[in-house]
């Protein structure tokens, strides 16, 4: 994973040229924005700006991918036509002039000045003039259906003339856990496509196949007062589905490039889906057993501490500590979702943005925090994960904390117990099923509650009965022929028996 120059080979095997966007700010519902989480332990950064400690990171960052994509270039032999210089600056507040021309002198020192820069922002007039450089980089646009026209003319007058571009076309949309699965109409989406084919437009569809965001990789959407973590599933309602099935919408937009453009005609089949049956979980350890084994850092302080100081970059943080008398628990500024437990009893949730009072006795008192995702986008996406405001009861500071984070990268050594099944704790489950024929399969974790899964050690997101997704995407890649296994950490069931899982061959990602 992770191997762009790969990746890039492999596109041009195939004759398709890249438009190279490196960010290292991509938004793009990916955790933080693609950032790395460790930024947010220098003290008082300032990210996508011109801070000396800000550019200095990503300098390194981007020296290193540039020197690797180099000889990748279409002026020297590759497929990379274009190289974007940051992404939708404008709806950043700094409008830091400064920090893009940086980032161009830096694109322009390594890269050579023959390749194309360019930006992207939504169509307006301040976001141009905010995140574009008016006179130096082309400026293109981005957005969705309707009439193309008036946006296409903004950035024609912005750059003083040259073609039409729209960067990011959105055939779809992005879902939120809680919320229904978005979907835009097929005839919308042809006939803005239409449209602009008609005025000679240039199209970049975002997304044209959909995606999955294995591990923790999703992000978010908010501000410091609101919350809403996107699902595992990136299916975007795109021409080509999650798991890369042709659709309808797909099917219509290739009739309506077929009228400006030679389309080839292949001989392309949607991918085999298997229904592996129902699977029983034989094996299981709770959290607390399991503890010291998972935990990747451990630490103790009178004060809870975030992820980032306690350097835990995904996951899960476990806060505890003893209160020697009951009371009304409130847990200030939760990023993201936190359990509580007393004497390992479930008492309540407290979730992001939202300071809920739990009621709890004198005992020892545990609180389990999901980082859901970091956001991705808007303003003031930068945030801190965890307990980032302290914990008080009847109004006192809690203290004498230990914390243990863990991001579920090590689950290969636990060591499971046969037998009868920890309930009502988040607990970790073990089954094997068999696979006699390989092939694409959808994990159905119904009758569960929220937690996250791992196919042969492969950690395949989250899931959350909450909807709008339900079923996790298997690739076939992730099996084999003969026994496979399925580990799940599952954090808030509350049933005295532990349900079954099945494997289903067909999705379902819109169950609100």
């Amino acid at each position: 994973m992770g191997d762009i120059v790969r990746f890039i080979q492999i596109c041009q095997k195939y004759d398709l040229y890249v438009i190279l966007r490196p960010g290292p700010f991509i938004c793009a519902e990916w955790d933080f924005g693609g950032l790395p989480y460790w930024l947010l332990q220098e003290e008082k950064i300032q990210v996508r700006t011109s801070d000396p400690v800000y550019m200095k990171h990503a300098t390194e960052f981007l020296t290193v991918l540039y020197e690797k994509v180099k000889p990748l270039l279409y002026c020297n032999g590759g497929n990379i036509i274009m190289v974007q210089v940051e992404n939708e600056y404008g709806f950043y507040p700094y409008c830091d002039h400064d920090y893009m021309n940086a980032l161009a002198d830096l694109a322009e020192e390594k890269l050579g000045k023959d390749i194309l820069l360019f930006t992207v922002d939504s169509a307006s007039q301040y976001l141009l003039d905010c995140g574009a450089l008016k006179g130096r980089i082309f400026a293109t646009v981005d957005f969705g259906t309707g009439d193309p026209t008036a946006h296409f003319e903004l950035q024609r007058n912005f750059n003083g003339g040259g073609p039409y571009v729209n960067s990011e076309f959105y055939p779809g949309w992005l879902d939120h856990w809680e919320e229904a699965h978005h979907k835009v109409s097929t005839d919308a989406v042809t006939s803005s496509l239409d449209k602009m084919l008609a005025l000679d437009g240039n199209v970049n569809f975002y997304m044209y196949i959909g995606g999955t965001n294995f591990y923790f990789y999703n992000g978010a959407n908010g501000d410091r007062n609101s919350y809403q973590a996107d699902p595992t599933s990136y299916d975007y309602d795109a021409p080509l589905s999650e798991c890369g099935d042709m659709t309808w919408k797909y099917e219509k937009v290739k009739e309506t490039i077929a009228k400006y453009l030679p389309v080839r005609k292949l001989d392309v089949k949607n991918t085999t889906k298997k229904a592996y049956g129902k699977v029983t979980f034989t094996e299981g350890i709770s959290l607390y057993d399991a503890l010291p084994t998972i935990a990747q850092r451990q630490e103790t302080a009178d004060s809870p501490k975030t992820f980032e100081a306690l350097d835990v970059d995904f996951g899960f943080v476990l806060y505890q500590t003893t209160i020697q008398e009951g009371g009304s628990l409130k847990l200030k500024k939760v990023h993201d979702r936190a359990n509580v437990f007393v004497d390992k009893q479930y008492v309540g949730t407290v979730v992001h943005a939202k300071e809920k009072a739990v009621e709890v006795e004198a005992g020892k008192l545990d609180i389990l925090v999901e980082n859901q995702g970091r956001m991705n986008y808007g303003g003031d996406f930068v945030e801190f994960k965890g307990l980032t405001d302290g914990v008080t009861l009847d109004g006192d500071a809690v203290t004498g904390w230990t914390m243990s984070g863990f991001n579920l990268t090590n689950i290969e050594d636990l060591k499971f117990n046969k037998g009868d099944l920890p309930t009502k704790v988040p607990s970790f489950y073990r089954a094997t099923f068999e696979v006699d024929e390989v092939a694409d399969t959808f994990l159905n974790p119904f009758g569960f509650k929220k937690g996250c899964a791992f196919i042969n050690g492969q950690n395949i997101g989250r899931y959350w009965t909450v909807g709008p997704q339900l079923t996790l995407y298997v690739p076939q890649y992730f099996l084999h022929k003969g026994t496979n296994e399925l580990i799940i950490f599952e954090v808030e069931l509350q049933k005295d028996k532990v349900p079954t899982m099945q494997f289903d061959d067909t999705p379902q990602i819109d169950i609100i």
